[in-house]
């Protein structure tokens, strides 16, 4: 899922830019020798100082919102694109999610843009993140209200959380030393934009918290399970299409008793599962799901896509332990990591019996 990134030490071809995007990038950018000059002396570091990075990954998040959103959202490209899909660009139009996928939709070309200016690769992370986060929440409100029911852009909406939620972890691996608080304010900035009444902006700042406590869980399930021993017999990041599916992390894959676990942050996800089963009074940290071979949906018509045997496990971890970083510590992540082959081993057998049970019809 991860984007293969040119490495700027070599040569090497330029990136393509968007044909469209390319003129008016560079047409809505004017740089004169005095701000160069004073870019220049603002960038400056003398040798001895040095660089506190939780401030380095804020001032980047904060250039993305009060810089290059608006930058966006006023360019060429984006008005004439606007303008030629008929979105409404006026504050009554940001209501229309159209309006976000579009901004999501040029992001990538100014992100190559910046990359050919020399921006960093957290600038264009924090760019990418900031930008497209709007879409993201929008589609995650729609799979939120239709549940497992199908409607017309849920292969879509679940595809851009996935991407999203994929980018999210991909960037806390990268800055271990960000500030969950400040995350959190600088992204929840952009809300502001999207909708003009109050409960509509804390039920996106709610979706917001949701998926940041989750990537940071996920990827310290990760390394749990790699100081549990598991990194010899193999785990791996889900595929795009086990994202799909719910799927995070994948133990043993490719062999006949591989494991698909969908992470969750609180336990309390693993009990309305168990009682959704019929099965109100059970205190693992962990359900298992059972997978099917495909079927069509009787309402659509449409072929809803095989889906693997998942366990959906708690992450044994409690919010305070990373301390308003995203970066777990070893103490917690070395407790847990002794738990844990007992738990997978009791999840491994839960998941056969109830395949048993289904199978000889008593499910």
């Amino acid at each position: 899922m991860s984007e293969h990134l040119p490495n700027y030490y070599q040569p090497q071809k330029t990136p393509p830019i968007a044909p469209e995007l390319e003129d008016s990038w560079r047409a809505d950018i004017t740089i004169t020798p005095e701000s160069a000059s004073s870019h220049l002396a603002e960038h400056t570091v003398e040798a001895e100082e040095t660089t506190d990075p939780t401030r380095e990954i804020q001032d980047a998040l904060e250039d993305a919102n009060t810089v290059h959103v608006e930058a966006l959202m006023n360019s060429r490209t984006f008005l004439a694109r606007a303008k030629d899909e008929g979105i409404d660009i006026d504050s009554q139009g940001r209501d229309n999610p159209k309006y976000w996928d579009l901004l999501a939709d040029v992001t990538d070309g100014y992100i190559n843009f910046r990359r050919l200016k020399g921006d960093s690769e957290l600038a264009v992370e924090s760019l990418g993140i900031i930008c497209k986060l709007p879409q993201f929440l929008i589609a995650q409100q729609r799979l939120d209200i239709n549940g497992d029911n199908q409607y017309d852009l849920r292969e879509r909406d679940k595809e851009i959380t996935s991407t999203f939620n994929a980018n999210l972890r991909k960037f806390f691996a990268a800055n271990p030393d960000t500030s969950i608080a400040g995350f959190k304010k600088e992204l929840s900035m952009i809300t502001g934009y999207m909708f003009n009444h109050v409960d509509d902006r804390k039920r996106i700042v709610e979706q917001l918290n949701n998926a940041v406590r989750g990537a940071m869980h996920e990827s310290a399930f990760g390394r749990i399970l790699e100081r549990s021993g598991y990194a010899r017999t193999g785990i791996r990041e889900a595929t795009a299409a086990e994202d799909l599916q719910g799927i995070d992390i994948v133990i043993d894959p490719g062999e006949w008793d591989e494991l698909c676990i969908d992470v969750k942050a609180s336990k309390f996800k693993i009990q309305e599962l168990a009682e959704q089963a019929g099965i109100p009074n059970w205190n693992r940290p962990f359900f298992p799901k059972l997978g099917h071979n495909g079927y069509i949906d009787k309402e659509t018509g449409k072929l809803v896509p095989p889906h693997k045997d998942v366990i959906v496990m708690f992450s044994l971890l409690e919010d305070a332990w990373f301390e308003d970083r995203f970066r777990l510590s070893d103490k917690y992540v070395d407790v847990v990591a002794r738990m844990m082959p007992d738990i997978i081993e009791e999840s491994r057998t839960a998941l056969h019996k109830m395949y048993q049970r289904r199978k000889h019809g008593n499910s």
